[in-house]
């Protein structure tokens, strides 16, 4: 079978081609109640591996290794089941991109970035003291 002979292969893009110009971090925060198997399965799919490995990355560990292994253990799936993953993604995929994302850890890590390192390390110890689990977030993304 050839890639013209997929359920997709007219010019429009589908759900899944979608997620690539979409922050992997977004995509982690999109799909966070989804079933492992199904993360899984978006990641195996997706044609830009550098991009799906990011997203990986961005999963919190516990899940990372989680979703590994399922990807992994995968081996051919139905496009039936590639075109309800479709609807799944479309679905979400709409429904976040209807709200304007603001703040969050990646804001925070942007304004450390861009500002006076110096002010960085006594915030961020404070932020620890308070949360260390938010503290781990940001340092992970410095």
């Amino acid at each position: 079978m050839n890639d013209t002979d997929s359920p997709h292969a007219s010019s429009e893009k589908t759900p899944l081609e979608i997620l690539h110009g979409i922050d992997p971090n977004d995509i982690v925060r999109y799909f966070k109640n989804e079933h492992p198997q199904v993360i899984a399965l978006i990641i195996s799919v997706l044609q830009d591996k550098e991009h799906a490995l990011d997203i990986l990355h961005a999963l919190p560990k516990d899940k990372q290794v989680e979703i590994s292994q399922r990807i992994a253990e995968m081996s051919s799936v139905s496009y039936d089941v590639i075109s309800a993953i479709d609807h799944v993604v479309a679905h979400i995929v709409q429904e976040n991109q209807n709200n304007r994302n603001v703040g969050g850890v990646n804001t925070l890590v942007e304004l450390f970035l861009s500002s006076d390192r110096s002010l960085d390390s006594p915030l961020l110890a404070k932020i620890e003291d308070q949360d260390p689990e938010l503290a781990e977030q940001i340092r992970e993304r410095l």
